[in-house]
């Protein structure tokens, strides 16, 4: 997914697919989409704006730096 989002697939402001949509395009289960949607706010590539439905979320395609290792 992050690929997809720097693709330009996913353009600022778009709506990645939803958990269920995950889960059935990747035959994963819905904690796997969970973590999927976890790491792409951790690296700012994807946000959930307030008072949007769970698994709704935008999609901003700029990456952040990477976290210094400790």
């Amino acid at each position: 997914m992050a690929n997809r989002i720097k693709s330009g697939e996913f353009p600022p402001g778009s709506r990645l697919p939803s958990r269920a949509e995950l889960c059935e395009q990747y035959e994963v289960s819905s904690f796997v989409a969970d973590r999927l949607f976890l790491i792409l706010k951790m690296h700012t590539l994807a946000a959930r704006p307030a008072g949007v439905a769970a698994g709704a979320v935008k999609a901003r395609g700029r990456p952040s730096p990477r976290c210094p290792r400790s």
